[in-house]
């Protein structure tokens, strides 16, 4: 409600910056539930692209952002085709097979490959960001609703 004798300017700015906020922590609370979907649903070997997702949110552009910067991360949401693999600095490629532990030894243990070539036969998707913001957008909805109702009722 204005005050008596201000400016419709200034009511219109105090009234932005609440609809701002409003916005802005239903961007943070949406980011963070498909940060932490995304992380649920990430195939994981040994966890860093995992710890890796995060966001951000621009309070600027009122743009939210779940991301990784891990370098394979984009292989593993979308796939790869088939394709050769070869030495970049040295001479031979070096690859474990078998059983995933570097510490077994002997029976049982990984076997070592040194190659100069390998033909990987490419791999499927298996798409954690993309599933995770399908997973979430009702609950994405009803964020921005429950928002925008608590800050008409003020």
């Amino acid at each position: 409600m204005a005050k008596k004798g201000e400016s419709p300017r200034k009511v219109a700015d105090v009234l932005m910056e609440k609809v701002k906020k409003a916005m802005v922590e239903a961007l943070q609370e949406s980011c963070l539930l498909v940060e932490g979907t995304a992380k649920e649903l990430c195939p994981v070997d040994q966890g860093p692209l995992r710890a890796s997702i995060t966001y951000e949110v621009d309070k600027d552009t009122l743009q939210g952002t779940v991301f990784t910067n891990v370098e394979y991360a984009p292989m593993v949401e979308y796939g790869t085709r088939a394709h050769i693999i070869e030495p970049k600095d040295k001479s031979v490629l070096r690859f474990e097979v078998g059983k995933k532990s570097r510490l077994s030894a002997g029976k049982g243990g990984p076997n070592i490959v040194f190659s100069k070539r390998v033909h990987h036969p490419g791999t499927s998707a298996s798409p954690f960001m993309r599933n995770s913001l399908d997973l979430n957008r009702d609950n994405i909805k009803r964020i921005f609703a429950y928002k925008i109702n608590k800050f008409g009722k003020k």
